[in-house]
């Protein structure tokens, strides 16, 4: 009888711990989904953060908001929000155009576009970032090599 009962001691403790450790894996595998959706929360706040700043800054600064879109496509990007990703994009592309190197460079520029480039090379499944990424890199280029005196000599002819 008390073999019998040490014999049943020892099963039902070999079926706890197994029961344990499968419970522990779960409890890891959620924390770090939980994690997971924390930091797309946190990017999706952070590149609607951005976007709200470009926003308001492309008639008064365009070098600033054009960083700040840039900034919200890194966020977006994170947050696999493509939709808003598609909107920084239609912002920074507004304000590209009217912004100079002197101005650019005031704003971590490069670092931005750097950055948003390496993002959207993360979601370019079947190249459906191709254009865009080639678009910042021309047209980062050629702000780059506008300055101040060439834009108002356009604006004084």
């Amino acid at each position: 009888m008390e073999k019998h009962k040490y014999e049943l001691t020892k099963h039902l403790e070999h079926a706890l711990d197994s029961n344990n450790k499968k419970l522990e894996e779960l409890i890891n595998e959620s924390k770090k989904e939980i994690a997971k959706e924390i930091g797309i929360i946190d990017a999706l706040g952070n590149g609607r953060s951005f976007h709200q700043q470009a926003l308001s800054m492309r008639d008064i600064m365009p070098a600033s908001a054009a960083s700040d879109a840039l900034s919200a496509v890194m966020y977006y990007a994170a947050g696999n929000d493509e939709r808003n990703l598609r909107a920084a994009l239609v912002v920074w592309e507004e304000c590209i155009p009217k912004c100079t190197n002197e101005e650019l460079e005031t704003f971590q520029y490069d670092r931005s576009v750097n950055d948003a480039i390496k993002a959207l090379e993360g979601l370019n499944k079947n190249g459906r970032y191709a254009e865009d990424i080639r678009s910042i890199a021309r047209e980062n280029k050629k702000a780059m090599l506008r300055t101040k005196e060439s834009t108002a000599d356009i604006e004084t002819k």
